[in-house]
């Protein structure tokens, strides 16, 4: 399944955008395309506070190069 999505203005480098309904894939499919880095993850609790669950740097990319 795959969605389309469409934006009133350009995005902007530093702007944060959440895509919804995104975190299945995003923790099963670890593609480092062109090696670019991939997003970390984080879960906002019901009470607002916002908890970093993963995040992935140059030791894991080096990790997928033997597999």
């Amino acid at each position: 399944m795959s969605s389309l999505y469409q934006f009133d203005e350009p995005l902007e480098i530093g702007q944060k955008l959440h895509l919804l309904d995104s975190a299945g894939y995003t923790m099963v499919k670890l593609n480092w395309f062109n090696g670019l880095k991939m997003p970390s993850i984080y879960f906002e609790k019901v009470d607002g506070e916002i908890e970093l669950l993963n995040e992935f740097g140059y030791e894991d990319f080096k990790a997928t190069l033997g597999k």
